[in-house]
C-alpha cells in the first residue's frame, strides 16, 4: 500500500482489500481527516469501474482537495489512475486516467503524484502528464524512457526515480514554464554502484530532492540534493545511526522544507523504523 497527506487530509491505499483467493483484489483506498488532533475516517474510495486484480490503491497522492490512486494491474496491467475530489465535503471521482500509449504489462499507475491541478502517472516505461482545466483531466506530455517505481512533484518541479538491476539508478527532474515541461537534470548518487536501487522512492520540497537507494552498502542510504540556480547538485548522504546489513534504509522517503523522514522497513527483525533529518 501507500500513505499520503496534504495539510489536515491523509489518504491510505489498500490494494488487497477485497481480496478473492485465486482470482485477486480490486483494492480501496481510505481518506482520514484530522479535526483537534483526532483522526477519522471520512470517505472510501472506489472507481466506477474497478475490477478483480486492478489493486487500486498500489499508488496514492493528494493535493488540497483532489487525489489520485493508481490501480497498475487493471486491464490487464496497462493499468488506470483515478482522480478524486472532494466537493461539498463529499468524495466523488472525477476522472479516469489511461495513458496515450500504453500496452499490457507496462503497469500505468505504478506510482502516482499530484500538485494543485497537475497530476503524473508513472508506469515502467514512461511518465505522462496530466493537467485539469475546467473540470476536465487531459495529457499534456510524455517523458519516454524516464519509467520508474517512484514520481514526487512540488510545484513546477516533478522528480520520477528509476532503479535497475542492472544499473546503480537514476532520478530525473522535470521543471514547468508556461505549460512546457523539460528534463532539467539526470540524477545519481555520488557513491551508487549496480543493484543499488538508487531511485526506489522519491520525494521533493521546493528546490530539494531526496532519493532513497536501500540496496546501497550497509543498510541503504538516501540522497539530498538542492537546486542553485538552475544547477541540482548532491549535498548530503543520509543513513540511519543504528542501521545494518538488509535494513532497506530509503525504501521510502518524504521531505517537507527542511525535515527528510526516511524508512527503514526491516529493521530490528522486520520491526522497522523511521528516521528524521533536519538542516
Amino acid at each position: 500500500g501507500s500513505v499520503a497527506i496534504s495539510g489536515t487530509t491523509a489518504i491510505v491505499g489498500a490494494p488487497y482489500a477485497g481480496d478473492v483467493p485465486g482470482v485477486g483484489a480490486a483494492g480501496r483506498a481510505y481518506v482520514f481527516a484530522g479535526t483537534a488532533g483526532a483522526w477519522k475516517q471520512v470517505a472510501e474510495l472506489r472507481p466506477a469501474d474497478t475490477n478483480r486484480s486492478d489493486e487500486m490503491g498500489g499508488a496514492v497522492a493528494i493535493s488540497g482537495t483532489t487525489a489520485i490512486v493508481g490501480a497498475p494491474d487493471a486491464g490487464d496491467s496497462i493499468g488506470r489512475a483515478y482522480v478524486f475530489a472532494k466537493t461539498a465535503g463529499v468524495w466523488k471521482q472525477v476522472a479516469e486516467l489511461r495513458p496515450s500509449d500504453s500496452t499490457a504489462n507496462d503497469d500505468f499507475g505504478v506510482s502516482v503524484g499530484i500538485s494543485g491541478t497537475t497530476a503524473i502517472v508513472v508506469s515502467y516505461h514512461a511518465a505522462y502528464v496530466f493537467t485539469e482545466t475546467k473540470g476536465v483531466w487531459t495529457q499534456v506530455s510524455e517523458w519516454k524512457n524516464v519509467g520508474g517505481q517512484a514520481v514526487a512533484i512540488s510545484g513546477p518541479t516533478a522528480i520520477v526515480g528509476a532503479p535497475s538491476e542492472e544499473s546503480e539508478g537514476r532520478a530525473f527532474l522535470f521543471t514547468e514554464t508556461a505549460g512546457s515541461w523539460k528534463q532539467v537534470a539526470e540524477l545519481k548518487g555520488s557513491d551508487t554502484v549496480v543493484n543499488d536501487y538508487f531511485g526506489l522512492s522519491v520525494a521533493i520540497s521546493g528546490t530539494t530532492a531526496i532519493v532513497g537507494a536501500p540496496n546501497h552498502a550497509i543498510g541503504g542510504r538516501g540522497y539530498v540534493f538542492t537546486d542553485t540556480k538552475g544547477v541540482w547538485t548532491q549535498v548530503a548522504e543520509l543513513k540511519g545511526a543504528d542501521t545494518v546489513a538488509k535494513d532497506e534504509f530509503g525504501s521510502s522517503v518524504g521531505i517537507s522544507g527542511t525535515t527528510a523522514i526516511v524508512g527503514a522497513p526491516r529493521h530490528d527483525d522486520l520491526a522497522g523504523r523511521a528516521y528524521v533529518f533536519t538542516v
